[in-house]
């Protein structure tokens, strides 16, 4: 293994990075391992390793939409990058879907699509994992089912996905709790859900909500 090559871990939550640091150590014992827990270094610190793939939560930090993502892996052009996150949104997949520079990567996938996801970085190959996929085979499925949805409902889910109650839905809308109960039923029957994180789930990965606003 050449020691020039350097997997640069940039995440916030400690415990990711030590989970990453391991698979990148029991694949490539002898690469270079850098950790970083604030992205206004990422640039200083990739000055002199021209061969670095990046992993990088990007949702830990400000980049609210795919297009500031894109500027900062437009910055930074000769590296690989494993973008890894809990969820990503319809809006993130497609942007990156053509640019084989990005993997991406859930936090639910195993440790063998991790490390399939390392490997193939290393040899200046895209990995995308298998929900991540399913959802660009199949582009149409869910934007029908929300299509079905009127304006008032389509806002009604919105807030549902950032977390907001019924009482206080009712509040930002001007309207009664009862009428917000009518919506979020009909949403339910409509995408075929049944519970506030299935809605959340169907925002997320129809780009209805950037990622950003759910943790918000």
């Amino acid at each position: 293994m050449n020691a020039a090559l350097s997997f640069v871990l940039v995440d916030c939550q400690d415990i990711t990075r030590m989970g990453m640091r391991f698979c990148i150590m029991q694949t490539y014992p002898d690469a270079e391992i850098i950790e970083l827990n604030d992205i206004s270094k990422l640039i200083d610190t990739l000055t002199h390793s021209s061969r670095a793939i990046i992993v990088l939560d990007y949702m830990s930090f400000g980049l609210k939409t795919a297009d500031s993502l894109s500027q900062l892996i437009g910055r930074i052009n000769p590296s690989m990058w494993i973008l890894f996150a809990d969820q990503f949104s319809d809006t993130v997949i497609r942007h990156f879907s053509t640019d084989f520079k990005v993997s991406m990567l859930l936090k639910t996938n195993s440790r063998e699509e991790i490390v399939s996801a390392l490997r193939c970085a290393v040899r200046g190959e895209r990995f995308l994992c298998p929900q991540i996929t399913n959802l660009l085979l199949s582009p149409y499925n869910r934007s029908k089912l929300h299509a079905s949805l009127t304006r008032s409902e389509l806002d009604v889910l919105c807030l549902i996905a950032r977390g907001k109650s019924v009482k206080e839905i009712a509040e930002e809308r001007h309207t009664s709790a009862q009428t917000v109960v009518t919506h979020k039923r009909n949403i339910y029957k409509k995408l075929k859900i049944n519970s506030a994180y299935q809605a959340t789930k169907y925002a997320l990965q129809a780009g209805l909500v950037e990622i950003l606003e759910y943790y918000i």
